[in-house]
């Protein structure tokens, strides 16, 4: 099912959506009970290319859940595929645009705790951008923000585990040092996307909440190669859990 920009733009000034669901690496999935009522490329959109990384489709879906409409973004760009700022940000800029007013964001991690494991969903209490220079450390100080995550996200909600989540460049995956330097910083999960991406959203005034999905332990913490190949492997293996969290946040969002 694909529908071309104009109609898509139609769709959504008759009845814009309100929600929407970004999804990262491997991450496919759809829920039973959702409707699929139109999809396009991002890149009308969002200006982004729609050849992304494996594992990433590059689609805009808009869907239906009970009398509620919501957009769902499957895949993004990074910073290490040459993106600037701003390029990254394109995406959370147009759904804003298009009434988003609730946004909830997955991505793959890597695990800087042994005692979350591959497989696990992760709630993002806190992010750090360490993107930039020295990581972004001013005086010695880690700058943590903080997500005000409670009142979407009750004590227990659906077995997710809460963590610090911060996010690098890459492409590379994190050395043994720092895996240790950042897990001593604060941090439990490190990833190459999202923090951009929702500070951007909550600069707007939206409502916006991290997903992350542990794909793998980080060096030092396993004897396994880390490989791409294995964080699809891992998304695959946990997109019933992951859609699962989606669905029941739409259901809290719809009500």
């Amino acid at each position: 099912m694909s529908d071309s920009f104009l109609e898509w733009g139609k769709q959504l000034q008759k009845d814009p959506p309100s929600m929407g669901l970004v999804f990262g690496s491997g991450m496919h999935g759809w829920h039973g009970d959702w409707k699929k009522l139109g999809q396009t490329n991002q890149e009308p959109f969002s200006g982004q290319s729609t050849q992304l990384l494996p594992g990433h489709q590059g689609t805009m879906t808009l869907g239906g859940h009970g009398e509620r409409k919501f957009l769902v973004c499957h895949g993004r760009v990074h910073a290490y595929e040459g993106y600037k700022k701003d390029q990254i940000c394109t995406t959370i800029t147009k759904l804003w645009s298009l009434g988003i007013r609730k946004l909830l964001l997955f991505n793959a991690t890597g695990s800087l705790d042994c005692r979350l494991l591959p497989g696990e969903i992760v709630l993002a209490t806190h992010i750090w951008d360490a993107t930039g220079p020295l990581w972004n450390i001013m005086d010695g100080l880690v700058p943590w923000v903080e997500t005000d995550w409670q009142a979407r996200f009750p004590e227990g909600f659906m077995g997710v585990r809460q963590g610090r989540y911060v996010m690098v460049n890459g492409p590379n995956y994190e050395s043994a040092a720092e895996v240790r330097a950042l897990g001593r910083l604060g941090a439990q999960v490190v990833g190459m996307s999202s923090a951009l991406e929702m500070i951007e959203g909550r600069a707007f005034g939206m409502e916006v909440d991290l997903i992350s999905v542990v794909a793998n332990l980080g060096t030092g913490l396993s004897s396994n190669p880390l490989t791409h190949e294995e964080v699809c492997q891992t998304m695959e293996a946990s997109e019933t859990k992951i859609v699962q969290v989606a669905h029941q946040w739409l259901k809290q969002g719809c009500s």
